[in-house]
């Protein structure tokens, strides 16, 4: 079964229709700039920056399963010698920013190797054990907070008049568990499915933007990894990467996503 899954994973990448300025072998180029690397993903450093399409399938192997209504991902790179970025863009006709009992967020994810020295020992899909993988995940009902959205008209619309505590904390830009009132994202550490572990430090920025059918998020990391548990890179290294993306509309959530199912190359320059 997995085999098939990855001899499908590989047709698909194999026809996926090739970006301006594609990476060597399909690998994601992090090239270097002097400009400052923010969470904005309309920055203008990103318009000439190399960028490399990658295919996404369902994810079957582990329940809940399924996913698969993106169908390719775009991704870039940069570093300015102190910081690193990653850029990723895809189709999306609704930007889905609520995280409730039967509505599902839009959301994103890198996944990198702790140890990138052999790849192959290392599970693209959540690590393994031994083998742990360090987890960037940026979430569009975050975004909607920090970007001062009012979605509890679009939760209720019928509350007009209606006052609400500012203690209820289900209202609270906290809630459930940010890391700071205005995070984004969260960073995590797996070493196979089920053991998705929060970090307890938490070093990624993140910022995203939803237009004309289109989710752009960047995620930002100080080029200098403060602990083992956070992912290397380094001028002139190699590493690799896995994503994987959740639609909100198609009830997308935990293992239901769109996902890679193998390494995609790195090359920090």
């Amino acid at each position: 079964m997995c085999r098939k899954l990855l001899l499908t994973g590989i047709a698909a990448l194999a026809v996926a229709a090739p970006a301006a300025a594609q990476g060597p072998d399909g690998a994601v180029v992090v090239g270097r700039t002097a400009r400052d690397l923010t969470t904005d993903p309309d920055a203008a450093v990103w318009r000439n920056a190399p960028e490399t399409v990658v295919a996404l399938v369902p994810q079957t192997i582990a329940i809940p399963n399924g996913g698969g209504s993106v169908s390719r991902i775009r991704i870039q790179g940069l570093h300015n010698g102190r910081r690193i970025a990653f850029r990723l863009s895809w189709d999306d006709a609704t930007a889905d920013t609520e995280n409730a009992v039967e509505t599902f967020r839009d959301a994103v994810a890198l996944l990198f190797p702790l140890d990138a020295r052999d790849p192959t020992k290392t599970s693209p899909l959540m690590g393994n054990k031994g083998a742990p993988v360090n987890i960037w995940q940026w979430r569009a009902d975050w975004q909607a907070d920090r970007d001062g959205a009012d979605r509890l008209a679009a939760r209720q619309p019928h509350t007009a008049g209606f006052w609400i505590s500012p203690v209820d904390e289900i209202l609270k830009a906290r809630y459930p568990g940010k890391p700071r009132p205005d995070a984004v994202a969260l960073e995590f550490v797996a070493e196979g499915w089920g053991t998705l572990t929060r970090q307890a430090q938490q070093d990624v920025d993140a910022g995203g933007r939803w237009r004309d059918g289109r989710w752009s998020v960047v995620f930002v990391r100080d080029l200098e990894r403060t602990d083992g548990s956070d992912a290397a890179f380094a001028p002139g290294a190699r590493t690799v990467l896995n994503v994987a993306v959740w639609n909100g509309h198609e009830e997308d959530v935990n293992g239901r996503k769109s996902v890679s199912l193998q390494w995609i190359p790195v090359e920090v320059r």
